[in-house]
């Protein structure tokens, strides 16, 4: 029970989500099923497990984090992201 979203990132920062799941409105993520979402850059998850900072990523579990902020691995419960810009 995984659900698979790529997001690519134009260099004008829009996002485009082929499952339309993710949409985009001045650099914000939002998913439909609203367990993850972004706000200014930071990403959250409603069990809290995952967010970001600041364009870091971290995961509660220590497994996944991204220091560069150009390239997100994010795998929660259900959910599995990968962004790439």
């Amino acid at each position: 029970k995984y659900t698979h979203i790529t997001v690519k990132y134009d260099t004008n920062g829009k996002i485009y989500s082929h499952n339309g799941k993710i949409y985009s409105h001045n650099g914000k993520i939002y998913s439909h099923n609203g367990k993850i979402y972004s706000h200014n850059g930071k990403i959250y998850s409603h069990n809290g497990k995952i967010y970001s900072h600041n364009g870091k990523i971290y995961s509660h579990n220590g497994k996944i984090y991204s220091h560069n902020g150009k390239i997100y691995h994010i795998t929660v419960k259900y959910t599995h992201i990968t962004v790439k810009y």
